[in-house]
């Protein structure tokens, strides 16, 4: 993980080779922000000796103490369910490099769901409201669940954004994985996740993201993860994603002037959503209708965020 977090953390430096470092390092941290890669380049402004001010030491040490508090609250909601014979999988948040989110995604058993919610209830979270989170959602299929102090926890029923469906759950925990006493979705798994997630929800790559899967996947994996995607009726999502994903890492590999986050063309995502919608038998215009609000919102959000 060492070596893949300093790696990264060059390959944002190098791209901002004409910044000065110590004058502008807040703007390579705020790049590296909204690229998923915020620990492994501070850290590695920090122990090279590039920027040694005040304000940078207090953010370093805020976000490495809040890099730490994330993990011990993945092992701790991974032991409490493990206690309670709860299947499950921490979804979106294990990666090759240092790495940490605004909240923990769960994956759980439908079955199991009821219990879940009662184990986390039991340890102080609270479900947020949209009136409190503006990312609360009212998805029947996942809830966000709040503790103050700590990382809200995403618990998932079902592999879904926006109330649709992607692939079963039964693929993700049946194949889990367990690494230092936590259970994550096997590395092909994580890859499938990684490309639904950027065309149904996000609507973009980060360089974390393209890093971590560009890494850790091949040819197989990606004929894998296209198969399987056809066979749940996105196939054109997921050849937009890893021919994407293929391309960015050219890029960066060739040392190219490329514009991250990546973010796909909306012609290209209304084609991906509306064969999806298609080929499940779901309501064409409803399921475009709410991609396309969901995507125009995530941009005036940036824009006002600008101004």
């Amino acid at each position: 993980m060492k070596n893949c977090s300093e790696e990264i953390a060059k390959i944002v430096i190098d791209s901002t080779k004409e910044v000065d470092l110590k004058k502008n390092w807040r703007e390579i941290v705020k790049y590296a922000k909204v690229n998923d890669v915020a620990i492994p380049v501070l850290r590695y402004l920090k122990e090279e000796g590039l920027c040694s001010e005040r304000h940078f030491i207090q953010l370093f040490n805020k976000e490495a103490k809040n890099y730490d508090l994330f993990w011990q609250s993945v092992i701790e909601i991974a032991q409490l369910f493990s206690r309670k014979n709860i299947e499950y999988a921490v979804i979106k948040t294990r990666r090759i490099y240092e790495f940490y989110d605004w909240d923990i995604d769960v994956l759980v058993r439908r079955e199991d769901w009821s219990k879940a919610l009662k184990v986390l209830q039991g340890h102080g979270f609270k479900r947020a409201h949209m009136f409190s989170h503006p990312l609360a959602s009212l998805e029947a299929d996942k809830l966000l669940m709040e503790k103050r102090g700590g990382f809200p926890i995403h618990l998932h029923r079902r592999v879904s954004w926006h109330g649709v469906e992607y692939f079963s759950s039964d693929l993700v925990l049946s194949s889990s994985l367990e690494v230092e006493g936590v259970y994550y979705p096997s590395k092909a798994i994580d890859a499938l996740i990684y490309c639904a997630h950027s065309i149904f929800e996000n609507y973009e790559l980060t360089l974390g993201e393209v890093y971590h899967f560009m890494k850790t996947t091949d040819s197989s994996v990606h004929d894998f993860i296209l198969s399987l995607a056809n066979e749940n009726g996105w196939l054109e999502g997921a050849r937009l994603s890893i021919k994407a994903m293929k391309n960015i890492w050219s890029s960066l590999n060739s040392r190219e002037s490329i514009k991250l986050p990546y973010r796909y063309e909306l012609r290209s995502l209304l084609k991906a959503w509306s064969e999806h919608a298609q080929k499940r038998g779901l309501n064409l215009y409803e399921v475009t209708f709410i991609n396309l609000f969901k995507y125009l919102l995530k941009r005036c959000s940036e824009v006002r965020s600008k101004i």
